[in-house]
């Protein structure tokens, strides 16, 4: 009987399946979605651009019927193609492959990238061609634009209202510029820049020659050889910015002012991430001190100085007075490059930071010192980072005794206050420790002294 059932279900299902060419319009562009990537760019940074035209282009081609429906669904061929800038023929799509694209993705806004390979044509050539002058009059188009070529000129070019549909601008191999751009100025939909040099020579006044609606923006990135000076005073700017990423260097006192007496409140940002090469102190003091950040949560700290400089450190004092006014950091992180940092300025570092409840230090030679002050001691009113309840110590060095480390992870652990409903306890356990000494530092006999703790539920990682 059951055979018989299984049999009649089958033939059910035979009877009602369609042919490629009969299925509804409805439901093939549903599925040509699914199979096509939604996005130039993940969000981890990878360049889907091949891949979104191969998808595109195979569902047309399964038949007649199909090639009709992805010609005639725009949502397909809007995220992207990249235009090949190192040569003065394009490569990769000619004329008429690029006017259909164009044609099939109207009327929506679309994305472009233009890449360009070092050493070869550095897209002079290119600009000059009949495709990039056809790529031009479509930008009132553009939503994602991704300029990979060192030369920018064409765009100081464009009048303004050229980039109404803009949303995201990307800037790679920006040089200094003869004169100024301020097509961005009447992009009102501008939300995300992202600026770098790739280069590790200084290019001044990029920024001040790249005139942008700064206070609109929410996400803003800018990297490479970017002064620290023009990245503190662009910053400042952005008063509605929600995350931000900052690579700037800094090698000579003179290259940056102090700052203005004025305290500029960022209501908005929370996440940073801040990279400084050169001179960590006049860093530090110098692109913190007016700031203040009351919604910041995520903050990474990102420091390397001179080889020659055995240890990195700056003045606790000064920079208390930033992290006063950014009091509710939750997530803290820390990357020295293998610098040792001086045990008071970390202690002060979380001192400062309450609200602490996920803490990486990367890089960093720690010693005793800083990981005895980690340590929960009962009834202590003031302990370090009261609210952690995960902590990653990455490439510490050998100089943290396994003595020092095992009392510290055991007295952040309690299985009571981890499993409790009731109110948060005064100090929270810790969920999840990862200990990886690197260099010749070992972690084995660590690990089997630990182990208590493992079988009772924390997530321990050790390498």
């Amino acid at each position: 009987m059951q055979s018989l059932t299984r049999l009649r279900e089958a033939e059910t299902e035979l009877r009602v399946e369609s042919h490629i060419d009969k299925l509804p319009v409805e439901l093939l562009s549903r599925i040509f979605h699914l199979v096509v990537p939604r996005e130039l760019f993940s969000e981890q940074g990878s360049d889907n651009t091949d891949l979104i035209v191969d998808e595109a282009q195979r569902v047309s081609q399964v038949c007649r019927y199909w090639r009709q429906i992805a010609h005639s669904t725009p949502e397909l061929w809007v995220d992207g193609i990249r235009f090949s800038a190192g040569h003065k023929d394009p490569m990769m799509l000619d004329f008429e492959q690029t006017t259909a694209w164009l044609k099939r993705s109207h009327p929506l806004p679309i994305t472009i990238y233009f890449s360009w390979s070092t050493g070869w044509d550095t897209g002079l050539g290119f600009q000059g061609t009949e495709l990039f002058r056809t790529l031009l009059t479509t930008t009132q188009r553009w939503r994602h634009l991704n300029w990979d070529i060192p030369h920018i000129s064409p765009l100081a070019d464009l009048p303004p209202g050229s980039f109404e549909m803009l949303e995201r601008f990307t800037l790679d191999h920006a040089q200094s510029l003869q004169k100024p751009i301020d097509v961005f100025l009447s992009a009102s939909r501008l939300r995300e820049v992202q600026i770098c040099s790739r280069t590790f020579v200084p290019r001044p006044g990029i920024l001040d020659s790249l005139q942008m609606p700064w206070k609109q923006l929410t996400s803003l990135t800018l990297g490479d050889a970017l002064g620290l000076a023009e990245c503190r005073d662009t910053m400042v700017q952005c008063t509605n910015v929600r995350t931000m990423k900052i690579c700037a260097s800094l090698w000579e006192d003179s290259q940056v002012p102090l700052p203005s007496s004025a305290v500029v409140v960022l209501p908005f940002l929370h996440t940073l991430h801040f990279h400084v090469e050169g001179l960590i102190t006049t860093a530090m003091d110098h692109f913190f001190i007016p700031l203040a950040l009351p919604a910041l949560k995520s903050f990474e700290l990102s420091l390397r100085t001179h080889p020659l400089i055995p240890e990195i450190t700056w003045d606790a004092a000064l920079f208390s007075e930033f992290q006063a006014r950014a009091p509710n950091v939750e997530n803290l992180a820390l990357n020295t490059h293998a610098k040792p940092v001086g045990a008071e300025n970390l202690i002060a570092l979380l001192r400062l930071s309450p609200a602490v409840a996920e803490l990486a230090i990367d890089g960093c030679h720690l010693d005793d010192a800083f990981i005895r002050a980690l340590e929960v001691a009962e009834n202590d009113p003031h302990v370090l980072a009261p609210k952690l309840v995960s902590l990653k110590l990455h490439g510490i060095g050998t100089r943290p005794s396994d003595d020092a480390l095992e009392a510290m992870i055991r007295s952040r652990w309690n299985p009571t206050r981890v499993s409790s409903d009731t109110e948060a306890p005064r100090v929270a356990s810790l969920k999840k420790a990862v200990v990886i000494k690197g260099g010749n530092g070992t972690t084995q006999k660590l690990e089997t002294r630990l182990q208590d703790l493992v079988q009772q539920g924390l997530d321990l990682v050790f390498d």
